[in-house]
């Protein structure tokens, strides 16, 4: 039997745990750089995903919503993208905030698997990336032709939690409608990130909308001077009144009228849906290429 020298047994020990921390160490850095949250940064685009289920149409009016489905998650807890898919029946437009980038039991995100519910065409607009894919950020669903789309990052002083503004063209029989769609920051960013916002909204050229859960009330400042410029309607101020002071979810309007609106909660997710049905002031010609489409009624 071959006999091993202490000292030489020794050596392999050492060597044999050496090498052990190293690879805990390796596997730790990589871990924790795949823990870490990173902007997914600006990007640009003509089209959106399964444009196929895009159709022009010659209605004058656009049902256009915002939700922060909560990462399809209810106020009961329970996870139900088909749940969610049902509230947004009837929509021709609906931007979507804290959108997952993988849909539980699936290897798409969120925003595909309700396109594919719906039958409509979808973007995914990540603002941050995680364990090496596109994490969580913003989307947008609809039925009508989208001519381009903008990913714009927005102000973040903290490291993580970065947040995106969805800059997109919407063709419309009366006229491009440009839809800004956003999701700020409840803390340290928030003013920053809503000036920002609030600046690139108010130098669109109309007709224009914006829309998002923008975490601030109406008695912020800077959303009333927002409110109270030139041009500017809230669809819903006539509609809640003085009851708005809780409302962190906005539409917006620049060149569009509202003919109707209304907040729906089925406790889908922890936010309401809003949507508007909103018409395009100047009377534009009808673009010969826009073929007629019935709208469905919104399903209760």
């Amino acid at each position: 039997m071959p006999v091993v020298a202490q000292g030489s047994a020794s050596r392999t020990q050492r060597l044999i745990v050496v090498m052990a921390l190293g690879a805990a160490v390796a596997a730790a850095l990589f871990l924790g750089n795949g823990a870490d949250r990173v902007s997914s940064g600006p990007a640009s685009g003509r089209a959106m995903n399964d444009v196929s289920r895009s159709q022009p149409t010659s209605a004058r009016t656009l049902r256009i919503g915002t939700w922060n489905i909560h990462s399809g998650v209810g106020r009961d807890g329970r996870y139900d993208l088909q749940r969610i898919a049902k509230c947004l029946d009837g929509l021709d437009f609906v931007a979507l905030n804290e959108v997952r980038g993988l849909a539980a039991g699936s290897a798409n995100n969120q925003a595909a698997a309700l396109g594919a519910t719906l039958q409509q065409a979808w973007l995914f607009a990540p603002s941050e990336r995680q364990w090496w894919h596109d994490h969580f950020g913003n989307a947008a669903l609809t039925d009508l032709p989208i001519s381009a789309w903008l990913r714009i990052p927005l102000p973040c002083s903290q490291g993580k939690g970065y947040r995106n503004a969805l800059l997109m063209t919407v063709e419309t029989a009366g006229a491009p409608v440009r839809v800004l769609a956003t999701h700020l920051d409840r803390s340290h960013d928030r003013a920053v990130q809503l000036a920002a916002v609030s600046d690139l909204f108010l130098a669109l050229a109309e007709p224009c909308v914006l829309l998002g859960d923008l975490n601030t009330t109406s008695d912020d400042a800077q959303i009333q001077r927002l409110r109270c410029a030139p041009g500017v309607e809230d669809p819903f101020a006539a509609r809640l009144g003085g009851n708005d002071e809780f409302r962190i979810d906005w539409i917006l309007t620049r060149g569009l009228h509202s003919v109707r609106c209304d907040i729906e909660d089925r406790g889908a997710s922890d936010h309401p849906l809003l949507w508007a049905e909103l018409k395009i002031s100047e009377p534009y010609p009808l673009s010969p290429r826009h073929a007629t489409r019935a709208k469905p009624d919104r399903v209760r």
